[in-house]
């Protein structure tokens, strides 16, 4: 499998990555790969000419357990939460048990 990344050399407006693309390729050789790249290019529809076309090479692709990445993120986030109601909780005991021992 053959991707490109291809970039314009002053992006298009103030969107982040504009101008920026990774496009995937049909391509299953790498002589083939350059001239389609190549073709894709010279027909661009961009605001501007490319100004440079980065060809990769995928040799290896592997799907990331991005659920249960979120899912670590939530618990995380929520003993975090749970850490400062305690630590709040705790301050205000602290200051309770000096007012009234």
């Amino acid at each position: 499998m053959y991707l490109a990344y291809i970039s314009q050399p002053h992006g298009c407006d103030y969107t982040i990555g504009c101008g920026h693309l990774l496009i995937t390729l049909e391509a299953a050789e790498y002589a083939a790969a350059v001239a389609e790249l190549r073709d894709r290019v010279r027909t661009y529809q961009g605001d501007e000419e490319l100004e440079s076309a980065i060809l990769l090479h995928v040799t290896e692709e592997t799907a990331m357990p991005v659920a249960s990445w979120y899912q670590e993120q939530k618990k995380e986030q929520e003993q975090e939460r749970q850490k400062k109601r305690d630590d709040a909780d705790r301050e205000l005991y602290e200051q309770l048990r000096k007012r009234f021992s």
